[in-house]
């Protein structure tokens, strides 16, 4: 186990429902106790902007073809 940064777990929900969506959750989040911060959101979307890079890191590190594929594809949209 580690110290991570916990809002890796909330890029997905970007993703799926947008700024307005992230803002709920963030606000749901601070509600049930969660740490949060200011800007929290902005943190997050830009995080997002670098995941094509932390798949190119796993894809070398694991030596899996299709990550190395997956991180081609990330890096060339972004």
């Amino acid at each position: 186990m580690g110290i991570a940064d916990v809002s890796v777990d909330f890029m997905s929900h970007y993703l799926l429902f947008g700024k307005d969506g992230l803002s709920k959750l963030i606000d749901a989040y601070d509600n049930a106790g969660g740490k949060t911060w200011s800007r929290m959101n902005e943190h997050i979307i830009e995080l997002l902007s670098t995941s094509g890079i932390t798949v190119a890191e796993y894809a070398q590190t694991s030596g899996l073809e299709d990550m190395h594929e997956a991180a081609k594809h990330m890096l060339a949209s972004e």
